[in-house]
């Protein structure tokens, strides 16, 4: 549930601890290399950005099946598909070679490794722990297309994926696609699409423009569901576990990729599924 939002960007806590670490690591190298400051710097960002793009790489990997379908998705990276694990490792192996090959530089490069280590994983350790405490779905009337009214505590039983969205929102209508087959794929989950503000009228003509078939289409007039959770932007993805507990919010565009992320860390039985 740790993401920032910058413009079409959503940025996932562990990048964030992670850029966090190494700019932190940059400020002590520098102060220890001294004169040596600018060829530190050089190599530093260096190891900077071969992180970064392993960070990219690895969660392209980890997921390579759903971006095998669509490669222009690699290059996307508003759907934010970071793996930092992975990118961290890499910038680590890079600095111990560029420490090995240039003893001039030893001492700040190493200082910046440790630095750099140290705060990532302590980043990584406050965003294991839970924020937010016993969130759950909500009882707050919300409308059906067909004029009824409904909850979404109504869906506690099976793990719930409730997507709040808008026909206006360029990104909603991108990722649609991707949780309507999704519904298809995944019965033993419910998605809801949360509409906000909008006449049943407006959404159904949205659907049936789009050839979009979707169960679980409600209606938030006011907007009082996506306030109650905080979705300050659209789209905004809640993962709710069996029990009707909040487990995760994504704030921006799904890929494929990223929903199966996402999905993979909701309890159940068996997550296997949820990585196909």
């Amino acid at each position: 549930m740790h993401s920032i939002q910058i413009g079409s960007f959503t940025l996932p806590g562990t990048l964030i601890v992670f850029a966090v670490s190494m700019t932190i690591a940059l400020l002590i190298g520098r102060k220890i290399a001294g004169k040596l400051a600018t060829v530190f710097e050089k190599k530093f960002w260096q190891t900077f950005w071969i992180g970064l793009i392993a960070a990219r790489i690895g969660f392209v990997l980890k997921y390579w099946e759903s971006y095998f379908a669509a490669p222009l998705d690699i290059i996307d990276i508003r759907d934010g598909g970071w793996h930092a694990f992975a990118g961290f490792g890499v910038a680590c192996l890079y600095a111990l070679m560029q420490i090995a090959k240039l003893h001039a530089i030893k001492k700040p490069m190493a200082a910046a490794l440790v630095a750099s280590l140290s705060l990532f994983l302590l980043g990584s350790f406050l965003l294991s722990m839970p924020v937010e405490k016993d969130v759950q779905l909500t009882a707050t009337p919300v409308l059906t297309l067909q004029g009824g009214a409904t909850s979404l505590k109504a869906f506690a039983g099976k793990p719930t994926v409730v997507n709040v969205w808008a026909s206006w929102c360029p990104p909603c209508i991108r990722e649609m696609p991707v949780l309507s087959k999704a519904q298809q794929q995944y019965p033993d989950i419910h998605f809801v699409f949360l509409n906000q503000g909008e006449a049943a009228e407006t959404v159904q003509k949205f659907l049936s423009a789009r050839n979009l078939t979707l169960e679980n289409v409600l209606l938030d007039p006011q907007g009082a569901i996506a306030k109650q959770y905080d979705a300050r932007g659209l789209p905004t993805t809640l993962f709710f576990d069996a029990t009707g507990r909040l487990i995760d919010k994504r704030i921006g565009e799904l890929s494929h990729a990223t929903l199966m992320d996402r999905l993979s860390t909701i309890p159940l039985s068996s997550t296997d599924n949820f990585r196909q």
